[in-house]
């Protein structure tokens, strides 16, 4: 409401979730006030969204995970999921395509569906339990990186990193990079924040310049993802976060 009450040119906005903010970004296009969504939208859709495409991450990685522990794979066929917060688009749709892909393999069973509100530490006790109830576990699927190093930390401390395979994605930190060369990731699916950076600055130098009122605009930039994996991790493909 403040940034609103100042008039800039632009705002660039993080969503905690679809409902937080969708009253004030409104209210900001009324005013003039161009808006860009980072990775988290609003149910009120502004002018442009740059970041990951949700459902197609959730597909990708369940896609993977049914080549690992599908039918053919000689596993249980057990899969944990982590989420972060259940009200987050990035929660909601990331389930979504991860249960779409899954759903080609009825051998399949998600054994747990939690939230740990995007913390290292909550990650680790629900997989920690998970693991208790779930010895034969293949799998698990956490939708944040830095959240998901806290159940690959229980993968270690039960002694099943070579059983349980640990999926991540995210933004791409040091950290990402560091789970995968240590084995605590089995893969991690990279869509880069730096990469997104430079897709938010195009992104408003065209919304600045096209003259449009920012109701007569409506674009999303997605971000392609990638793998990063104990084959091909490399230090480019993370960055360091600023300290």
């Amino acid at each position: 409401n403040s940034l609103i009450a100042e008039k800039p040119d632009a705002l660039v906005v993080h969503n905690f979730n679809v409902q937080l903010l969708a009253k004030q970004l409104k209210k900001a296009e009324e005013a003039g006030i161009h808006v860009v969504q980072v990775n988290m939208v609003s149910n009120y859709k502004t002018g442009a969204y740059v970041g990951a495409d949700w459902g197609q991450i959730g597909r990708i990685v369940g896609e993977d995970v049914v080549q690992s522990c599908g039918a053919e794979s000689g596993t249980s066929g057990k899969v944990a999921v982590v989420q972060g917060d259940l009200t987050s688009a990035a929660s909601i749709e990331q389930l979504a395509g991860f249960k779409e892909a899954l759903a080609a393999d009825t051998s399949i069973e998600i054994v747990s569906e939690q939230d740990a509100a995007w913390d290292a530490s909550k990650a680790n006790t629900i997989t920690a339990t998970v693991l208790q109830q779930h010895p034969d576990l293949c799998a698990t699927f956490g939708f944040w990186g830095t959240m998901q190093n806290g159940a690959a930390q229980a993968v270690k401390a039960a002694g099943k990193t070579d059983q349980v395979k640990v999926y991540a994605s995210g933004e791409g930190n040091r950290q990402d990079c560091t789970n995968v060369d240590d084995g605590l990731f089995y893969k991690f699916l990279n869509y880069s924040a730096p990469k997104q950076g430079e897709a938010i600055m195009s992104t408003i130098g065209f919304m600045l310049q096209s003259g449009l009122a920012p109701q007569d605009i409506r674009m999303a930039h997605y971000s392609r993802p990638f793998w990063v994996t104990k084959d091909n991790v490399d230090p480019s493909m993370c960055f360091d976060v600023p300290s």
